[in-house]
């Protein structure tokens, strides 16, 4: 049960609509929001990196514009950032489970779940409240975010949201 001082977040796609007009890059591929804590406070994540070259070839460099916003969606600050500053390593860390390939359906599906499970999950995170109805959410939220993700950004999101998926992690452990 998540307890009445969370903060109440608004879907993922809202961030996303809200992120996208702010990093006017083409070459920009925009990456899952994750919450973070900040001090006190809990914000959300969108992190853009860039694409180039023909598909199958894709020179893919690590994310370096971010932009960040209060859970009800309101941006706080946006702006280039280096990996570093996010908290990434250029190399990103290879992890089995994001190199599989998954149909477009499977990932629409993956994505829709997400958005759905996004609101709870999050406000489990900034509460710190365990249950066993959190585990199976936390449990499908980390399966749906490993589905949805490319080889590159699911690390990229794992080392910059580094908190967000330790807890992720543990929640869903049984």
């Amino acid at each position: 049960m998540v307890t009445p001082a969370s903060p109440s977040f608004v879907s993922a796609l809202e961030y996303f609509g809200k992120a996208m007009p702010l990093h006017d890059d083409d070459a920009a591929a925009e990456m899952w929001p994750f919450p973070r804590r900040s001090g006190a406070s809990i914000e959300v994540v969108v992190l853009f990196y860039r694409e180039a070259g023909p598909m199958g070839r894709r020179n893919v460099h690590p994310p370096d514009y971010e932009v960040v916003f209060s859970p009800d969606a309101t941006v706080l600050r946006h702006g280039p950032r280096t990996a570093a500053e996010l908290g990434i390593t250029p190399a990103g860390v290879r992890a089995p489970e994001y190199a599989a390939r998954w149909s477009v359906e499977a990932v629409e599906e993956a994505q829709r779940k997400l958005s759905a499970l996004a609101p709870v999950v999050w406000a489990a995170f900034a509460s710190g409240a365990q249950s066993s109805e959190i585990a199976t959410s936390a449990g499908e939220y980390l399966r749906c975010h490993v589905v949805q993700s490319t080889e590159h950004d699911g690390p990229w999101s794992e080392q910059a949201g580094s908190e967000f998926f330790r807890w992720l992690r543990t929640a869903a452990a049984p």
